[in-house]
């Protein structure tokens, strides 16, 4: 159970963490579908829709949280088991 969350604890916390730094990617690092057009960024527009960088921080929190407690599952078992 412990491995269990740890990996789902880093899995997430790296995901939230890569969702931050994908804000801070350069609008123009893709080739655009168009070249002869004078369009040199991306317009930002919000959605209705469901988007899962909303997710971010719960994503980083989350992660954290079952990292934490995975620590505190290990120290449970050792101290439990070495008595």
């Amino acid at each position: 159970m412990s491995k269990l969350l740890l990996i789902l604890g880093v899995l997430l916390l790296t995901a939230g963490i890569l969702f931050y730094f994908s804000d801070l990617l350069p609008v123009d690092f893709l080739p655009k579908a168009d070249p002869e057009s004078d369009i040199g960024y991306y317009r930002v527009a919000p959605t209705d829709g469901f988007s899962v960088f909303s997710l971010r921080l719960p994503l980083v929190f989350i992660g954290a949280v079952l990292i934490l407690m995975n620590r505190y599952v290990s120290k449970t078992k050792s101290a439990t088991y070495t008595c």
